[in-house]
């Protein structure tokens, strides 16, 4: 294997090109086994978050280390390094330090941020469920963004920003999320072990094999959230270069604690709009939720929407729901 610094043995962009197309299939949505079962996800917010996000084109992924729920990152996590310390007891000397350096990356703090969504299931559903506008909608006073994931390419895909990953479903079953890591591992070593010992470095597989592991923790969750089928999309990035993924960094202080939790602003359209034109976007629908003034609330969306050029579907919930 090169080490990178022998210009003769200088590793070749295929053996690099070949372990980051294992190690990104999350990110680029080809790994099926975590596709979502929708091509139509639902986001369920506030009314003034709605107008936020028309007014700046920008969706809000959270830090996962900052998540309402502290145990969120941890869980997922625990469940890979479980997998990977067991994993390693097969492996080459190497790939044994390059898989420990990552059960001590919890040290460094880089957490992904990330969106979170549900999966529409089916046309049926795309009104809206009674436990989600509850729960996430404002109890029924806000709304619910219909954002359209093609999984073939094609116009509408190309009009979602590439920064942020392909949408993924998350897995509940602490079983079958090991399965899946073992699984990625398997995958990833058979094509490592393939290459030729100088078509790669060693900085190629860390940076590689990271950018797989990484991801991991972000597609596991408790079981005792599984009603809510939810989908993600992610990004990482460095905190002093938020403008390399088309993001602002913004912080939001809640609740007593004073603690300043990171977000990250992320313009979600692939292009500037043409003069005199409606944006390109991926926003098909915005649902508005059952326990408001539906008809005022239509008007301002609609009005606002299109002072914003904005061209979207504007239906009305019709689930049978009012906040007390």
């Amino acid at each position: 294997m090169s080490n990178g610094s022998d210009p003769i043995s200088a590793p070749s962009e295929k053996g690099l090109r070949q372990l980051s197309e294992v190690s990104n299939s999350f990110w680029l949505g080809t790994d099926e086994n975590v596709a979502p079962r929708s091509e139509k996800l639902i986001h369920y917010t506030s009314l003034s978050t709605l107008y936020s996000i028309l007014e700046n084109q920008t969706l809000r992924h959270t830090s996962l280390g900052s998540m309402n729920d502290p145990r969120e990152w941890h869980f997922g996590y625990e469940i890979v390094r479980s997998v990977v310390k067991d994993y390693a007891r097969n492996c080459s000397r190497l790939e044994q330090q390059c898989l420990h350096l990552w059960t001590l990356k919890d040290k460094m703090r880089h957490w992904p941020f990330v969106f979170c969504l549900c999966d529409g299931i089916n046309e049926e559903e795309i009104n809206g469920t009674l436990n989600q506008w509850r729960l996430y909608g404002s109890n029924g006073l806000g709304v619910a963004l219909v954002l359209d994931y093609p999984k073939s390419t094609g116009p509408v895909r190309n009009k979602i920003n590439s920064k942020i990953s392909r949408p993924f479903r998350v897995i509940y079953d602490a079983s079958d999320a090991a399965i899946l890591v073992r699984a990625r591992l398997d995958r990833y070593f058979e094509v490592l072990r393939s290459l030729d010992e100088h078509s790669y470095s060693i900085s190629d597989m860390h940076l590689t094999l990271f950018q797989l592991l990484n991801v991991l923790p972000v597609v596991f969750k408790d079981s005792d959230y599984k009603e809510e089928r939810e989908v993600r999309t992610m990004v990482f990035h460095q905190p002093h270069e938020p403008e390399s993924v088309g993001g602002k960094m913004v912080f939001s202080e809640s609740g007593r604690s004073g603690i300043r939790r990171p977000h990250l602003d992320i313009n979600f359209l692939n292009s500037e709009r043409k003069p005199d034109q409606f944006h390109e976007s991926n926003l098909s629908r915005i649902i508005i939720g059952p326990s408001g003034d539906q008809d005022a609330i239509a008007d301002s969306i609609f009005n606002f929407a299109a002072h914003n050029w904005f061209n979207v579907n504007i239906v009305k919930s019709d689930i049978s729901y009012r906040a007390l």
